[in-house]
């Protein structure tokens, strides 16, 4: 079997895409394939599909389960970009400063609460109690925006941040 990296060249390690839909179906089938060698097959196989710079670490990780080198990087990277938001910022566009948000800073509304302005894939609640909403457009980057419009809970009646 090729390797998962060269079955599809175009989809990145770490992606979504290996997580689902044929990305997932070949992953799980070429890691059932691989486990079932022996070895020496094993090591005649990394031998012909040397990992290119993008996927350095995969038999490490597959073999042992340690974690690539880029994760740690990237781990960093969101960390390192999870700067709260300041006064007057009302637009994020930076893919790793809205994950490191998520992650690190904000968190659920404590109520359930919907915009009614604007479509949002998920709402969040800055630390005053702000909401945030992101958009994940299936093609270009995520969006996340202060909410200024209206904003209403379960029972349908208007909620006015800061949520507390």
């Amino acid at each position: 079997m090729l390797p998962v990296w060269a079955k599809y060249p175009d989809i990145i390690w770490g992606s979504i895409g290996w997580r689902m839909g044929a990305g997932e179906d070949y992953w799980c089938d070429w890691c059932e394939w691989y486990r079932a060698l022996t070895e020496e097959e094993r090591r005649v196989y990394k031998d012909k599909w040397i990992e290119p710079d993008p996927w350095q670490g995969f038999f490490e990780f597959i073999d042992n389960g340690t974690p690539p080198p880029w994760s740690g990087r990237r781990r960093d990277q969101i960390k390192a970009a999870a700067v709260p938001p300041v006064e007057g910022e009302y637009e994020i566009l930076s893919p790793a400063r809205i994950q490191g948000l998520i992650k690190y800073y904000f968190k659920s509304p404590p109520i359930s609460v919907y915009a009614i302005d604007e479509e949002f894939d998920a709402l969040y609640c800055d630390s005053s109690g702000f909401v945030w909403g992101v958009r994940l457009p299936t093609q270009g980057r995520p969006i996340m925006k202060r909410v200024t419009g209206r904003l209403i809970g379960n029972d349908n009646a208007e909620i006015v941040p800061p949520i507390t």
